[in-house]
């Protein structure tokens, strides 16, 4: 392989910015998609996804931190979930250091590479998550470095690049919309034959890449073989119908069906993250650069000589695939964001190449485009917030996880003073994981169902193993539930289990927390 060596000093400031985001992971306020997610990992235990209950998602997410999460952590997965989260944006900071060594050769690139990735406020919500954002994130990232080293060696060209095939098809398996990956990588580790036979490149680069994908694929596989029909329709054809629209339109927000949203969006991830922006205003300084002084047989040298064009196929190809869903809500463009800050470090890396000579003026303009930056940062929300969290992170009690938990004992111990035994009805399944309590998989992983599911065909419902407000008699009359609980989804959705649990004789006991209601028998 060619290029400098990974510099240990660089490590050790990546190892600083994985422990600065850290407390974002444990503060960040929860979210209502939260809880599906890790729902999902939770039903693991004794469900079968996709056969048993609803998931809306291919299956890696909730394979990996409910198989793993319910064995270290059974009672904390909601803490375990996050710190996943926040384990992969680490990761990712490190790989986007290891991806800017690769592309530009320098030191100083890569490790800015890995410090704009960890502070970037567009980025920073799926750091402390407990949804599927980031890590697709980190699995296209591990199949992008693989494959620029994989291209770069010899010796390992094949190894690596198998390894690739699994991550990347790894990331398709986490959330669809990540297929802009594999399918970019796959087409431009073809066209790289590097003036190889066609044979000896199909053998030691194409083979092993697509080897690689059909091995990560295999789970997914698995899952769709077990449960087809189910699979089918919660992987694919759910997302196609018109189910999501109608819920917008419901909560009185048609603008995210239009295609003009798509540009309020990118418009406000440039404008609101100065990371983002930085990177965005020296990938067009390096092309008018290039257009102004007709240096485009210089700019492609450079890009063919270190696979620069597969960063900006990516982000191409992620901007045009992450543009398609309707509605359009901006943590769809996550993905692209990694492949914009790579774009910008590619052309920072071409233009100090091309401008060796008058490098003095341009480390000044740098300086100066440095401090507009960590100004920037300063003013953005979400970095202030992120600096109040480091200060206040020691608090344990003050971590969110920890909030969750001490709601989630107290639902425990109402339970266990009325002895009611029994799974739980619930669209906010967080708090029953965290007491470890029985679920009822109906309510626990299909709120994105639930939300409009009395405008669909009844029988295809309790097919999919969802429920509708219409249907709670249905799925509760013969099994009812020992308590029902009420949590942070709006009233259009708690109005029909308030009414049910009520007609059914439920008495409402204390909050167990803010925003909780609780019925029991």
């Amino acid at each position: 392989m060619t290029g400098p060596r990974v510099n240990i000093f660089a490590l050790f400031a990546v190892a600083i910015l994985s422990l600065v985001i850290l407390p974002h992971s444990l503060m960040q306020e929860t979210v209502l998609d939260e809880d599906q997610f890790v729902a999902a990992a939770y039903l693991m235990r004794d469900h079968l996804l996709y056969r048993d209950y609803l998931y809306f998602q291919p299956p890696i997410y909730p394979l990996l931190v409910g198989s793993i999460g319910n064995w270290l952590a059974p009672e904390q997965l909601f803490l375990f979930a996050r710190l996943t989260s926040w384990a992969m944006a680490s990761g990712c900071t490190l790989l986007m250091y290891l991806i800017g060594l690769r592309l530009t050769e320098r030191q100083t690139i890569a490790l800015g590479l890995a410090a704009l990735f960890a502070l970037s406020p567009f980025l920073m919500a799926s750091f402390g998550s407990a949804r599927n954002d980031i890590m697709p994130i980190f699995f296209g990232l591990s199949g992008v470095a693989l494959c620029l080293y994989g291209l770069a060696s010899d010796r390992w060209a094949g190894r690596l690049l198998l390894l690739s095939g699994i991550a990347l098809a790894l990331a398709v398996g986490t959330k669809l919309s990540a297929a802009f990956i594999p399918l970019v990588v796959t087409v431009y580790v073809i066209s790289r034959r590097s003036g190889r036979p066609w044979n000896e490149h199909i053998r030691t680069r194409v083979l092993p890449l697509v080897l690689g994908g059909m091995l990560g694929a295999l789970p997914i596989l698995y899952y769709a073989v077990q449960a087809p029909d189910n699979f089918l329709y919660d992987v694919f054809l759910f997302h196609l119908s018109d189910a999501p629209t109608r819920w917008y339109r419901f909560l009185g927000r048609p603008e995210t069906l239009e295609p003009g949203m798509v540009l309020h969006i990118v418009l406000s991830v440039l404008f609101q993250d100065p990371t983002m922006l930085a990177a965005f205003a020296v990938t067009l300084l390096g092309l008018a650069t290039a257009l102004a002084g007709r240096l485009w047989h210089d700019l492609h040298r450079a890009l063919d000589a270190r696979d620069g064009y597969l960063v900006l196929a990516l982000l191409a190809a992620g901007f045009i695939l992450s543009a398609q869903p309707v509605p359009h809500l901006v943590h769809y463009f996550m993905p692209v964001g990694p492949y914009l800050l790579l774009s910008g470090a590619v052309f920072v890396n071409w233009l100090v190449d091309r401008y060796q000579d008058r490098l003095t003026h341009f480390r000044i303009i740098a300086l100066a485009g440095a401090v507009c930056l960590a100004i920037g940062l300063t003013l953005s929300p979400q970095v202030r917030t992120l600096a109040q969290e480091v200060a206040t992170v020691r608090n344990s009690e003050q971590w969110v996880p920890s909030m969750v938990r001490n709601a989630a004992l107290a639902i425990r111990r109402e339970l266990a003073d009325r002895k009611a035994i029994g799974p739980i009805a619930t669209l906010n399944p967080l708090y029953v994981i965290e007491a470890g309590l029985p679920l009822m998989p109906a309510f626990a992983s299909s709120i994105f169902l639930y939300r409009t599911a009395d405008q669909d065909d009844p029988a295809l419902i309790l097919q999919v193993k969802g429920i509708a407000p219409g249907l709670l008699d249905t799925v509760l009359g013969s099994n009812p539930p020992a308590a029902v609980l009420i949590g942070h989804e709006i009233e259009d959705l708690s109005r029909p289990m308030i009414g049910w649990a009520q007609e059914q004789g439920y008495k409402e006991v204390n909050s167990p927390g803010p925003g909780l209601r609780l019925f029991l028998r």
